[in-house]
């Protein structure tokens, strides 16, 4: 096991680093400065604060609306925010967005896992890939936070492809891998 794997430190509440995670041909420097799974553990929402009505979930709490079903497909970064845009859903036709790493982490339930989220509200929630957020990566403007609820993991995928080429130089990958690695899930808010 690795000396990172076990690293515990925090950051307005405790986090659990479960393990380094490398991307495809990208390089060890990006790895070392924060490409990593790490558990968030925040989510204190208390129960029944969500409110379903026409295909939207108010949070109580945290005053957004959430998309309940996510799409079927997975989204490049551009794609999940035009998706978003132009969602027309519980009595809103516009004002949709691609929530920030906070707000999409208030869904999380640490309660629970496979999904870590609440299922009434949310049910049949996929925990295939990881969920866009607005939040960029500090140490790379072309990298997103991401999420995911099958355990509430966080990762960092770039949300540009195109910048694939600079962040690593000399890579090959084809567009299928670039694909794989820019098309994730996402689930849109409203404020």
């Amino acid at each position: 096991m690795n000396a990172l794997t076990r690293m515990r430190w925090t950051r307005a509440g405790p986090i659990r680093l479960v393990r380094p995670t490398a991307l495809l041909g990208v390089s060890c420097a990006l790895a070392a400065v924060g490409l990593m799974s790490a558990r968030m553990g925040r989510a204190s929402s208390p129960q029944g604060h969500f409110t379903v009505s026409a295909g939207s979930v108010f949070d109580s709490q945290t005053k957004l609306t959430w998309q309940q079903s996510v799409p079927p497909s997975l989204y490049r970064w551009p794609d999940a925010a035009t998706y978003c845009q132009a969602l027309s859903l519980g009595g809103f036709s516009s004002g949709w967005r691609i929530p920030s790493f906070v707000e999409l982490e208030t869904l999380i339930d640490d309660s629970r896992w496979n999904p870590a989220i609440d299922i009434i509200a949310f049910p049949n929630t996929p925990v295939d890939a990881y969920y866009w957020t607005a939040s960029t990566f500090s140490a790379d403007p072309n990298s997103s936070w991401t999420l995911d609820f099958y355990v509430g993991i966080t990762q960092v995928y770039l949300s540009d492809e195109t910048a694939y080429a600079t962040v690593s130089p000399g890579a090959t990958l084809s567009q299928t891998e670039l694909n794989k690695l820019a098309k994730l899930r996402l689930r849109c808010v409203h404020d």
